[in-house]
């Protein structure tokens, strides 16, 4: 088992990389327009997440089925996310804010089911940013309740995204 982390880990790591095309930076290159964003956003990430306290890599796969504009000029983006932790699988609803100008990253986890509830925790927020080229998020988890934090890194699914 404990090989099976590390060969998705390196498969996740390996996956081919693409970048965003050149016309949806802002000229200014003060970031991407927020329409440019919404139309370029991969919409399935696969990655891990460790709790900094120690335990094992949990894997992470988030789906984005809608990505839209809000009224104050940042990207929404709501889907489906697993978390496989050992045995367990929880499915959870995923809510995610991006602003277009830092690609600062923000994501809030509701209405677990499955897997291991009773120890499943949804009470945080992923705070991170996406790297320039759209294909990497990093983020960090902060509970609102107490002191857990976690580490987050996703490589975006070529085959399932619109990039």
């Amino acid at each position: 088992m404990r090989f099976l982390g590390l060969g998705l880990l390196l498969a996740v790591l390996t996956l081919p990389v693409t970048t965003v095309p050149v016309h949806a930076q802002d000229p200014a290159n003060q970031g991407m327009s927020p329409p440019a964003l919404a139309a370029v956003m991969p919409r399935a990430f696969g990655g891990f997440f460790r709790w900094r306290s120690g335990g094992g890599l949990q894997t992470w796969l988030i789906q984005f089925n809608q990505v839209k504009l809000t009224d104050d000029g940042a990207v929404e983006a709501l889907g489906q996310g697993t978390n496989i932790a050992g045995q367990s699988r929880t499915e959870v609803d995923v809510r995610a804010l991006i602003d277009p100008a830092t690609l600062r990253f923000e994501m809030w986890e509701s209405n677990p089911r499955g897997g291991d509830l009773e120890n499943y925790v949804t009470d945080g927020t992923y705070r991170g940013r996406l790297s320039d080229d759209l294909r990497r998020l990093e983020a960090g988890w902060v509970s609102d309740a107490n002191d857990n934090t976690g580490d987050l890194i996703m490589i975006a699914n070529d085959e399932e995204s619109r990039t």
